[in-house]
């Protein structure tokens, strides 16, 4: 399962897990260069869905 915010803008965000662990991906589109990606430690799965509720709801940087 994944969930993603909208890529129309400049940062979005990616809930990704597999194999019983999950991460967050962050990617800040370049505007003339490449874009730069970055993401969280992988943690179990309900921790990362956990971390994905929070980051949408504001709760999280």
């Amino acid at each position: 399962m994944r969930a993603w915010t909208c890529d129309c803008r400049a940062v979005f965000y990616e809930l990704c897990h597999a194999y019983g662990q999950g991460f967050i991906r962050r990617t800040v589109q370049g505007e003339h260069g490449p874009s730069e990606v970055s993401e969280s430690d992988r943690v179990c799965v309900k921790d990362a869905q956990a971390l994905w509720e929070a980051l949408i709801s504001g709760h999280a940087r």
